[in-house]
């Protein structure tokens, strides 16, 4: 069916593909009472996602009033997904360390350093350059992350961690310690075939990096093993 002005008709159009448009008017009447929309009834935004009713997010075609298409509307679902699950974490009471580290930021960088430890700083007779240091702290505490302040993958195990339930993580920060973090890198190369940071200790073993602890926290693997290691409570 095709519309000619304000006539319509039918006709037969060959081709070898069609594009099809189904409408332009966003279906925003439903929320027009619960959120605030624009002239043509596009939901305003505030900041990139969120709506001015907190908890509410919106994603897509409602909300999008350049693109207006497929991939950008996928793009901007998975942004508001994304923004939910923080806005969740930061309301609803989810344990996490890390948000304590965020009130301290600089330059969109973590400092680490202030997130709650189990210790206030290493023992001063213990060289972190030599195994037997290392050996002696992933021992003695049941979770142990060697980090850097700026380290977005840190973040990452850090939270999963929270998650979890640990609540003091023993963190170095090889950051903060200059260039004898990168001695200390090696070092754990040497013990545990990896040198990029995080690499984070549950009961005196390296379970890696942020992939793979996240991936554990994931698949319920993360809890066990800290409660086996005594970092939570069964």
């Amino acid at each position: 069916l095709q519309r000619n002005g304000g006539k319509q008709e039918q006709k037969t159009i060959s081709c070898h593909g069609a594009f099809v448009m189904i409408g332009a008017t966003p279906n925003t009447e439903w929320a027009k009472d619960k959120v605030d929309l624009d002239g043509e009834g596009l939901v305003r935004l505030k900041g990139e996602t969120a709506t001015s009713l907190p908890g509410v997010f919106a994603a897509g075609e409602v909300a999008d009033t350049v693109y207006r298409q497929a991939i950008t509307a996928a793009a901007s679902g998975a942004q508001a997904a994304i923004d939910v699950e923080r806005w969740l974490r930061e309301t609803r009471g989810v344990r996490q360390v890390i948000a304590q580290a965020e009130t301290v930021k600089k330059d969109s960088a973590i400092n680490l350093s202030r997130v709650e430890k189990s210790v206030s700083s290493v023992p001063a007779e213990c060289d972190l350059v030599l195994v037997e240091c290392i050996e002696d702290i992933v021992h003695k505490y049941p979770v142990v992350v060697f980090s850097k302040s700026y380290c977005p993958y840190c973040k990452r195990a850090l939270e999963a961690l929270s998650i979890e339930g640990v609540t003091k993580p023993y963190i170095i920060d090889l950051q903060s310690i200059g260039s004898k973090g990168q001695a200390i890198q090696d070092t754990l190369k040497k013990m545990t075939g990896r040198r990029t940071v995080p690499n984070v200790f549950i009961g005196g073993t390296s379970i890696g990096g942020g992939t793979e602890t996240t991936g554990l926290q994931r698949e319920g693997k993360l809890r066990p093993l800290l409660q086996k290691a005594g970092a939570i409570s069964t």
